[in-house]
């Protein structure tokens, strides 16, 4: 823009020649690559099991919990929400066997 004459009222006094990219140019030039599925997946249900606990809410959910817990199976994808009052070991180990046991 300096050198085309697009700023008025502009002097530049030195040369203006980038020497090093700022980080911004240099994480926008990089390639992107498609994500490939070349990992291995779960063939066997409950093989891998993904677990979310989200909380505590500011206002009570359902049954006055204030955390709850997400529970997906990563062959089939079946998902199942838990509603829980604490955030205890005992409490968490239930939901999951409850999981566990309607999963198989």
């Amino acid at each position: 823009m300096i050198n085309s004459g697009l700023v008025d009222g502009l002097e530049v006094t030195e040369p203006t020649e980038l020497k090093v990219l700022c980080e911004d140019c240099i994480h926008g030039t990089h390639t992107t690559y498609l994500f490939h599925d070349s990992t291995a997946t779960e063939t066997d249900s409950l093989e891998c099991i993904y677990i979310d606990i989200w909380g505590p809410t500011s206002t009570l959910l359902a049954g006055g919990s204030k955390y709850f817990m997400l529970i997906v199976d990563g062959t089939t994808s079946y998902r199942t929400v838990y509603f829980l009052s604490f955030k205890f070991v005992n409490a968490m180990l239930g939901a999951f066997k409850d999981f566990h046991c309607q999963a198989e």
